[in-house]
């Protein structure tokens, strides 16, 4: 039986783009088409991840 991550989720979301050196490539697709009508942000080309936690 096949499983689907659902990028709505939290867990999915970060489990598709949430991973350093993994989904690198996948982020900076997302954000690019997600920011393609804005000049400033139409043009990303590194991110950086940040270890958050909320307690």
């Amino acid at each position: 039986m096949a499983q689907y991550i659902a990028p709505t989720y939290d867990v999915g979301f970060k489990l598709l783009f949430g991973r350093e050196n993994v989904s690198n490539d996948f982020l900076l697709d997302f954000l690019n088409s997600l920011f393609e009508n804005d000049p400033e942000l139409s043009n990303i080309k590194t991110v950086r991840y940040l270890n958050l936690r909320f307690r």
